[in-house]
């Protein structure tokens, strides 16, 4: 019994340690919208498209934020063909911690992220006949640098969403391509 109480006291103040150096005024969240380039073998494949990302964080100090990123792009390809059009989605769920050199208005940053990213192929139908497209989730990485002015953020990313699937589906001949992509972007950060 004693053992139990003992555990039951040192969580309590652990809880309340951690309840006491939080502040709303810590938090911060934003959205960015941009352009999304694909490069390397990805970029024989899919032309640019549309991005946005939204995250969501906490100062730790200064200098040191970390929060979680949820991010989008779809890329658009034209063939040489009569409607050969490929819409291709690329998703992350991250984990992120940004690094603010200077304090002030204007904050030069990097930041990093690391999850899972999801390839998806688009879902067609015709008529009564619908035809699923192929989908695969792998690791998910990005690299950013940008600054921000009072609260408009403006950033570059280099991004790794895995591969695409083992069997397409839509696009037979896209199977266990890398996919690479940079994003070009403009957005907010709100800070509580």
């Amino acid at each position: 019994m004693k053992k139990i109480f003992t555990v039951l006291l040192i969580i309590l103040f652990a809880f309340s340690s951690a309840k006491a150096q939080f502040s709303m005024d810590k938090l911060f969240a934003g959205a960015n919208f941009g352009y999304a380039a694909p490069v390397g073998a990805f970029k024989d494949y899919a032309n640019g498209g549309f991005t946005y990302n939204l995250f969501a964080g906490y100062k730790l100090n200064d200098n040191l934020r970390v929060g979680f990123e949820y991010n989008s792009a779809y890329t658009l390809a034209i063939g040489d063909e009569f409607l050969d059009i490929k819409v291709l989605g690329l998703q992350g769920y991250n984990a992120k911690a940004w690094y603010t050199p200077l304090k002030g208005k204007f904050k030069p940053y990097a930041a990093l992220a690391l999850g899972v990213s999801k390839f998806s192929e688009p879902d067609i139908t015709l008529g009564d006949v619908t035809t699923f497209g192929a989908k695969r989730f792998g690791l998910g990485a990005n690299a950013e640098v940008g600054f921000a002015i009072a609260g408009l953020n403006i950033s570059y990313a280099f991004n790794l969403a895995g591969k695409t699937p083992k069997a397409p589906v839509i696009y037979p001949s896209m199977e266990e391509v890398n996919v690479f992509y940079q994003k070009f972007a403009v957005g907010y950060i709100y800070n509580f």
